[in-house]
């Protein structure tokens, strides 16, 4: 079984652990795709079990290419790693030199504490142990990002505290999308290529 660690900001972490959140969009893996300047050249998809991979075609020109999800498969899990912090007594440590032993604090979870709490590691630096949650891929499918439902829009967390329409929905994912992904370059607007990740059965 293929286990990937992906980066969840926010409050997102807690929000998968809660199972309110039960999906993920992403974009690494399919840079080959996204880089054209018109990406709605492309076909939509299907999955290719010979060889494992999604296989992608051009509407015009016929020309075909094949791209593997980076995130494996339907029953593969994905490493949550978020920003956290350990005792003070190990600032002086590498991550991976830190205890299995030792606090973990998740700042998804609380604010920072200077006087119980070391300082704020980030979560690339998250060792695997310390990782609290271990969703299986339950349903994984290339799509575009203006394609989402609004079932999925809930599904991605999307939990206002009042009642809104389905526009009101799609404009709050839209600006949680905007401001996680805008500035690496998928805003909103381009409708790039994404893996749509349905979550599963958590593992602690």
């Amino acid at each position: 079984m293929k286990e990937t660690r992906v980066i969840m900001s926010g409050d997102h972490p807690r929000k998968t652990l809660d199972g309110v959140k039960t999906m993920t969009r992403r974009t690494y893996g399919l840079e080959k795709i996204n880089e054209e300047i018109m990406p709605y050249l492309w076909c939509d998809p299907y999955y290719d079990k010979e060889v494992g991979r999604w296989l992608f075609w051009q509407r015009y020109t016929g020309d075909a290419i094949h791209i593997k999800c980076p995130y494996g498969h339907v029953g593969d899990r994905l490493i949550i790693i978020e920003p956290w912090a350990t005792e003070n007594r190990y600032n002086h440590l590498k991550p991976s030199e830190v205890p299995q032993s030792a606090m973990i604090w998740y700042l998804a979870d609380q604010q920072y504490n200077p006087f119980i709490m070391g300082k704020v590691r980030s979560s690339m630096f998250m060792c695997n142990w310390m990782s609290r949650a271990r969703p299986e891929i339950k349903g994984l499918r290339p799509e575009r990002l203006q394609e989402i439902t609004l079932e999925d829009i809930k599904a991605e967390g999307i939990s206002p505290h009042y009642d809104c329409d389905e526009i009101t929905y799609r404009v709050l994912f839209q600006q949680l999308w905007d401001s996680l992904n805008a500035k690496r370059g998928y805003p909103w607007e381009k409708n790039h290529w994404v893996w749509g990740i349905s979550l599963g059965m958590i593992l602690h």
